[in-house]
């Protein structure tokens, strides 16, 4: 799940996707663990809906950048077509121009955009044999991976 998505206002956004565990579901609430957390409806489906896309921290990008650092490469290079289509180098473009620039009214970008190899699902845990193993086994939309 894409926990960098519908951050509570004020709390960090995390540093990567993460596994989460829904053990129940109410009125308006989902209730997940690692970390223990309730989210709503919405802030779920943003999280599983999500592109698959990572973000890295602003100060994580900038302490990278050296002068021989070729910007360049970090679209150019890349055999992953989304590198060029979210501008990734534009966007490291703009962090920079952002640091040499003293105005404090300007608004700098959090963090960096970048492609990911994360793709989000459920799983569905339930015995083979009981009513609704059976069901989830014969659902016709459902692409099961079984072990």
């Amino acid at each position: 799940m894409n926990m960098q998505l519908a951050v509570p206002e004020g709390e960090e956004v995390p540093d990567a996707w993460h596994h989460q565990l829904i053990f129940g579901v109410g009125p308006n609430a989902v209730y997940m663990t690692n970390p223990l957390d309730v989210g709503n409806e919405g802030e779920v489906h943003q999280r599983l809906c999500s592109e698959s896309v990572l973000l890295i921290r602003r100060e994580d990008v900038l302490q990278r950048l050296t002068s021989d650092t070729t910007l360049s490469s970090l679209s150019d290079d890349q055999s992953d077509p989304r590198w060029k289509a979210l501008d990734v180098e534009g966007q490291v473009r703009q962090m920079i121009h952002e640091e040499d620039n003293d105005d404090e009214d300007l608004h700098r970008m959090s963090h960096l955009v970048i492609p990911a190899a994360y793709s989000s699902g459920v799983t569905f845990f339930a015995l083979r044999d009981s009513d609704l193993g059976q069901e989830l086994l014969h659902a016709p939309d459902l692409p099961l991976a079984m072990k």
